[in-house]
């Protein structure tokens, strides 16, 4: 499922003028926009910076575990890519408590059962791939009773919308509800990407990862799906 492209009072703020911006929507917890980094084709991402105005930066100081920047990845645009082996980046801990709404613009490389992105601490709040289970991806915040996709084709980009909210959550793909559950109530307390924090490597390729402590609805969701669907092409 697409969203269309014309919704054109969605991309624009109340004035007119301004295109669509995740900041505009309320209670932004983090935001991180691999187009929005000045780096060169292959530089190792120390930072990948926050731009919601929070500081929730996610860093890496041990150079083998930095994911590269590599150019002209997704709809002309750049993205971060974690090798599947070692990489990751992790924010400082920060309140991030349930509900927590997750938009990520992501492409999958690996075939192995682990995570895109999780928690601060170890598997608190992980959005992964089930191992052994074909191209599967599941939310668990404490229960494995959460939401587990069916029939996506992972290799290519998607834009995952995963809601964390107990017995509420939810994952859809590209605008479309793929499964809901109860995914547990621990809460994420930060912000993984690439990994369970210290294990569980992911290859994939991260283009724009957007968090808000509500779940988005309506226009605000409409908005926000067709600035990334727009922005991305996937």
């Amino acid at each position: 499922m697409r969203l269309g492209l014309g919704i054109n009072l969605m991309l624009k703020n109340s004035g007119g003028g301004s295109a669509f911006s995740p900041a505009s929507l309320p209670n932004l917890a983090f935001w991180y926009d691999a187009s929005q980094l000045t780096l060169a084709n292959n530089d190792p991402v120390g930072s990948f910076t926050d731009l919601s105005g929070n500081g929730r930066h996610l860093v890496q100081a041990t150079a083998s575990w930095k994911p590269l920047f590599l150019t002209n990845r997704q709809n002309g645009l750049p993205g971060v890519v974690g090798d599947g082996v070692d990489d990751f980046l992790q924010s400082s801990a920060f309140t991030l408590n349930q509900p927590v709404h997750y938009f990520i613009v992501a492409k999958i490389n690996t075939t192995t059962g682990t995570s895109l992105f999780d928690g601060n601490a170890s598997s608190t709040t992980r959005f992964a791939r089930n191992a052994g289970a074909g191209a599967q991806m599941f939310l668990y915040a404490g229960s494995f009773s959460g939401p587990i996709t069916t029939g996506v084709d992972t290799a290519l980009t998607h834009c995952y919308a995963v809601l964390a909210d107990g017995a509420n959550s939810k994952i859809s793909v590209d605008g479309a509800t793929a499964s809901t559950g109860n995914a547990g109530s621990t809460n994420p307390g930060g912000v993984n990407l690439f990994s369970v924090p210290g294990a569980g490597h992911m290859g994939a390729e991260v283009f724009e990862f957007i968090g808000y402590t509500e779940e988005k609805t309506g226009a605000s969701l409409a908005a926000l799906q067709s600035y990334l669907q727009t922005k991305w092409g996937y």
